[in-house]
């Protein structure tokens, strides 16, 4: 799965010499006259093959592009099978299990107690820093799969319509408190910082969840705050080791993190998608988890973790009850893409609508002759109109993220016992 960062050509280019790199390197590395023993072996390979979708993008001039590579193979002496998973940007990997469980495979390689910019796509290959590309956030993943388990590979166009926070029945929880507390204390000693996070630690025990599932699925984890590992299901994500940078990179500034604070600054013009997705002016702002306003009729707040959590919780009720609720589980690759994609059109369905209304493409005037006819828009005479429909209240109350909407996914499949005999295709 590859993403080209921001619109055209270059982008296009970008993401499918990505793709045809790293497929070439793969089907020889792994499934060539060598055939690969070990998971190292396997890593080995996927983190080369990213090498050599780079260099294809730097051969036929591209732009920049998330990439991410799943193997999936049997494994000797089980009946199941592993997903070995490379990812750099935000295309996410998942699991949906056969007891109806959607867990993320790419969880390291983005934060999820930090409100992330939905802009940055956190890294990216092609030429970033001159020929050279973006890899902070490159993620070694592993899991283990059963048969009739699906693995499914997204776009951020696919994965942010699940937020909570871009579906507008949840809002960001607010942190203005927190950081006013922070920048009172700034010249407090280490001794008084310690002081105050012992003495907030029991308070943070007692926080009840801001917002609960619509209902309880039993297939999925119960929303909680209680930790990390109750919020998170269980995986196995490795991140590569992140070498400190010779010089300095304008990617993301590193902020210093204080008692009960949690917030990242994006500061990046290289891989940001300033272009890729339309969103208004005012909510294009790096303090993502900060409330502005407020109303009677305010959302519930949630934080970046239950956003997390709500995340994998919609996209499995979809797969389990569908769009409408009366469907049946998922069971297969093709009807899991379907309901993916109907689900992310319907949801943008009203942005794309006043996008398209006509009054944005073509005025009505009237001729010497006193006949009224239409007459398209210039160029800057739309690009102008069309801002300001982005900018306007309406849109801004909308649902749904226009983006990129890509998917990939596989059904795992049971290796027939003449290959389970055999050494070959073992891990």
């Amino acid at each position: 799965m590859a993403d080209g960062v921001n619109w055209g050509e270059g982008a296009r280019v970008a993401a499918r010499s990505a793709v045809q790199g790293s497929i070439e390197y793969l089907n020889s590395a792994i499934f060539g006259i060598h055939q690969v023993t070990s998971t190292k072996e396997i890593f080995i390979s996927l983190i080369r093959s990213f090498w050599e979708a780079h260099k294809y993008i730097l051969q036929v001039g591209g732009a920049l592009s998330t990439l991410t590579v799943a193997i999936v193979l049997p494994v000797q002496g089980s009946k199941q099978s592993i997903v070995c998973c490379c990812n750099v940007g935000d295309s996410l990997g998942y699991i949906f299990s056969k007891d109806n469980i959607v867990r993320e495979i790419t969880t390291a390689s983005h934060d999820v107690t930090l409100m992330r910019d939905m802009r940055d796509a956190l890294g990216a290959l092609g030429p970033v820093y001159g020929d050279k590309p973006e890899m902070s956030n490159l993620t070694l993943s592993m899991s283990y799969v059963d048969e009739g388990d699906i693995v499914f590979l997204t776009s951020d166009g696919i994965s942010d319509n699940f937020d909570p926070v871009v579906g507008k029945f949840a809002e960001a929880a607010s942190s203005s408190s927190n950081s006013a507390a922070v920048s009172g204390n700034t010249s407090n000693s280490n001794a008084s910082t310690n002081k105050h996070q012992t003495n907030q630690a029991p308070e943070r025990k007692n926080i009840k969840p801001l917002l609960a599932p619509k209902r309880q699925n039993r297939s999925a984890p119960m929303l909680a705050l209680g930790g990390t590992s109750e919020l998170q299901p269980s995986n196995t994500n490795h991140p590569l080791p992140r070498p400190d940078r010779k010089v300095p990179v304008p990617v993301r500034k590193t902020v210093a993190h204080s008692a009960g604070v949690q917030e990242k600054n994006y500061g990046s013009k290289y891989v940001t998608r300033s272009k890729t997705f339309i969103e208004p002016v005012a909510r294009r702002s790096n303090n993502v988890g900060v409330k502005t306003t407020s109303s009677p009729r305010s959302l519930p707040q949630v934080t970046a973790q239950q956003r997390h959590v709500l995340t994998l919780l919609r996209i499995a009720d979809l797969l389990v009850y569908g769009i409408n609720g009366s469907l049946r589980p998922c069971t297969n690759a093709k009807q899991l893409c379907q309901l993916l994609i109907d689900f992310v059109s319907c949801i943008t369905a009203a942005k794309r609508k006043l996008l398209e209304q006509r009054e944005l493409y073509y005025k009505v005037v009237t001729g010497p002759d006193g006949v009224r006819k239409e007459v398209p828009y210039t160029a800057h005479e739309h690009k102008v109109i069309r801002k300001r429909m982005v900018d306007g209240t309406t849109f801004s109350l909308l649902p749904g993220k226009l983006d990129h909407a890509s998917i990939v996914a596989y059904t795992v499949r049971r290796r027939p016992e003449a290959i389970e005999s055999t050494p070959e295709h073992i891990i």
